[in-house]
């Protein structure tokens, strides 16, 4: 009877040997899937940052090169801008410069005719003095 419960003894601390042994392996493979899923997140944290960070980059690349166009338009604007300036200026030189040749061509007929009405009082005056 000893000796059967002995064994039975033996039986059960075997048993629980093996049940603690097994629960051991099970801890460790629970706290190394813990390990594992811990990596996993950090890692994926790590690639979000980086994903963000280049988001960033990209907005601000995109916003840096809109800067840029926006200044070359506004400079292509400026000109433009000018250059009608220019040619208004131009024009308003071309029509006064017309209008002093017509005013200077007057004045050359103007000239010419008193010339010559000069010319003619001048001969009737010697007409006349010689018909005197």
């Amino acid at each position: 009877k000893d000796q059967k419960a002995i064994e039975v003894t033996q039986q059960q601390r075997d048993a629980a040997r093996k049940q603690a042994a097994e629960a051991l392996v099970g801890e460790k493979e629970a706290q190394a899937a813990e390990r594992k899923a811990e990596q996993e997140f950090r890692e994926s944290q790590q690639q979000a940052k980086t994903s963000e960070a280049k988001e960033a980059k990209s907005k601000q690349q995109a916003a840096a090169a809109e800067a840029k166009d926006q200044k070359a338009i506004e400079v292509t604007q400026q000109q433009r801008d000018a250059a009608r300036k220019q040619a208004a200026e131009a024009l308003v030189g071309e029509k006064e410069a017309q209008a002093a040749e017509r005013k200077a061509e007057q004045e050359f007929r103007e000239s010419q005719q008193q010339a010559k009405t000069s010319e003619a009082k001048e001969a009737q005056n010697k007409q006349q003095a010689a018909a005197a």
